[in-house]
């Protein structure tokens, strides 16, 4: 299972580089300076049981005595607890058997199909090299990789900047590649396949395949514009190509009789009860980024927008806002909000209907389906000492989501689709020289 990461993601990556061009003007030659670390440990967990995540991370930057900056990146995440498969709740229980085809679990009627074997971790290690040019100019390298149990990643990235304007103005340009390799349990699945035959084994080998691989190119266009002595403004456009295995091997949709809305027979050939999902094998993405920041006497306003678009039909926005109210000369607070919306992907579909031709692409992964979440914290900071703050933090997470209507069994209607998900996140971190 392919982790969520909160780490060092090259899209992340990217953003923030841009971001920080301003910190980066060409200075006197100094003597090198102590490691800066940031050490981090993220709990987030949602309710009812569902997936829980224990992360660990840690980012050490120092700036050399020729002004090159290096950076070295660790990341342990380690996730358990349950997760939906994508089929639908109904009126009666249901058996499923689990991915390696070892066991089985039932959920009871009513109840969303949750795989309660969800668990996984990784490790992600990555590195950066950013050097000062006698112009002024900044070119940068970097490299990650991870490693899951069924799953690796490598990437690596390049970005060039220059100052403008009395360096006023920076414009950048950067870009990334990663090439990942997914090695599900129990082997990938044929798209669109019987997922009862594929995992009892009674497919004849025939729905089942081995690793798969997918490739991802990212661009990121970026200017930072300082307004005065108080505010700057911020715009980013980029775009992402994947190509290659985008399905999700351990979900999949519930086939239901149109007549009589319950799972099919699955006796007969032409028929079964759960068929594996199936995406498109590529996907071009959109995203455009703006941000203003303002110094105000008591503290600093963060103010952002992002909207996306790609060819899967989906598009989002995303507006966030943070306040850091400084108490003291040691002390400060920032409230945050974010508001996040997307619409459904053109395939996404909540079940498939037995005497209905098979589509092309179908999934019922909720990730690909219309909702919008609502994100409420509070950071607090403290300063220890030169080179020395702990900072703690925590979030409520909220998801509602918007079910396709359902064509069949008007005894389904009253049944929830859609998994709604609410989480807390408590982060706690300390930052210090070495």
């Amino acid at each position: 299972m392919q982790l969520t990461s909160r780490g060092l993601r090259v899209g992340t990556a990217l953003a923030a580089a841009t971001g920080s061009l301003l910190s980066q003007a060409p200075r006197p030659a100094i003597a090198a300076e102590p490691w800066k670390v940031d050490a981090s440990l993220l709990v987030y967990s949602e309710d009812d049981d569902r997936v829980a995540d224990v992360s660990f991370k840690s980012l050490a930057t120092r700036v050399l005595d020729d002004e090159d900056t290096v950076t070295l990146g660790l990341q342990l995440d380690t996730l358990t607890g349950a997760t939906p498969t994508g089929a639908v709740p109904l009126n009666q229980p249901q058996t499923f058997t689990r991915p390696s085809g070892r066991g089985q679990y039932e959920v009871a009627a009513g109840d969303q199909p949750l795989d309660d074997t969800f668990r996984d971790s990784r490790l992600q290690l990555n590195g950066g090299w950013t050097q000062m040019l006698d112009s002024g100019d900044r070119f940068s390298l970097g490299g990650s990789f991870s490693r899951e149990y069924d799953y690796m990643h490598f990437g690596a990235s390049s970005g060039y900047a220059r100052d403008f304007n009395q360096k006023n103005t920076t414009l950048s340009i950067a870009g990334a590649v990663s090439l990942d390799r997914s090695d599900p349990v129990g082997g990938s699945p044929v798209p669109l396949s019987d997922v009862i035959a594929s995992s009892l084994g009674d497919d004849g080998g025939q729905l089942k395949g081995g690793a798969e691989q997918k490739s991802v190119v990212d661009l990121v266009f970026g200017a930072v514009q300082v307004i005065d002595r108080r505010s700057l403004a911020q715009l980013n456009y980029s775009v992402s190509v994947a190509n290659g295995y985008l399905n999700d091997p351990y979900k999949f949709l519930s086939v239901l009789d149109s007549q009589s809305g319950a799972l099919v027979d699955g006796a007969s050939a032409d028929r079964s009860l759960y068929r594996f999902e199936s995406r498109p094998d590529s996907r071009v993405g959109h995203n455009l980024f703006a941000a203003y920041k303002y110094h105000f006497d008591s503290g600093i306003a963060d103010l952002s927008f992002r909207w996306h678009r790609d060819d899967w039909g989906i598009d989002s926005q995303t507006l966030e806002g943070r306040y850091r109210y400084q108490w003291s000369d040691t002390l400060s607070i920032e409230p945050h909000l974010r508001y996040y919306r997307q619409s459904a992907a053109d395939f996404y579909r909540p079940l498939l209907s037995a005497d209905d031709p098979l589509p092309a692409f179908a999934s019922a992964d909720y990730r690909l389906g219309e909702f919008d979440a609502v994100t409420v914290g509070l950071k607090v900071s403290k300063k220890l000492g030169v080179g020395s703050v702990f900072s703690a933090r925590v979030e409520q997470y909220q998801t509602r989501g918007t079910d396709n209507p359902v064509t069949v069994d008007t005894n389904l209607a009253a049944i929830p689709h859609y998994p709604d998900t609410s989480a807390t996140i408590v982060q706690i971190n300390y930052r210090f020289e070495w």
